[in-house]
Formats: C-alpha cells, structure tokens, sequence
C-alpha cells in the first residue's frame, strides 16, 4: 500500500465548503494524519487529527488570534493565525 502524507494543508477562501465535504473525507479514509484548513474568511486554522477508514476524524482543533498552532505531524511549523492572516492582507 502507498505510504500516505502525514500532513495536508488546505488554503480555503472560495473553496471552504468543498474542502470540509469533499476532501476532508478523502483524506481521512487515505489516512492522512493531519489535515489543517487555512480558513482565510473566519481568520482561523482549522486542525483535523486522527483519520477513521470512515472518512472523519477523531479530533478537531480551531485557532484564531494570538493562539499558536503547531502541527502534529511537522512540530517545525508552527503559526499564529493573527500573525499569519496579517500577512496575507498585504
């Protein structure tokens, strides 16, 4: 069997709906182990861990503001969504 990501990000402005209905059940059932939506319209991450062969996840996270956000699956990266969404504005 292929070896699956450990980590999926997803940037969603117009796409947001289709990322939690379409991909996220996709990704899960694959197995991805982490899958982050950049939610740009609410300005916040949102962290899915532990895939089911269902199609969902075990756990879900949200971080907003000055709420660091350190992934799981990469502990190199970490993101402040107030720090990040600044960012992107310019």
């Amino acid at each position: 069997a292929p070896r699956s990501a450990p980590f999926v990000c997803e940037v969603a402005d117009s796409s947001l709906r289709f990322d939690r209905i379409e991909k996220l059940p996709l990704y899960a059932t694959a197995g991805v182990s982490e899958y982050l939506i950049v939610n740009v319209k609410a300005q916040e991450l949102e962290q899915y861990l532990g895939p089911t062969k269902s199609g969902t996840y075990r756990k879900k996270h949200l971080y907003r503001g000055a709420s660091p956000f350190t992934s799981t699956a990469l502990p190199a990266v970490t993101l402040v969504p107030e720090q990040l969404f600044a960012k992107l504005k310019r």
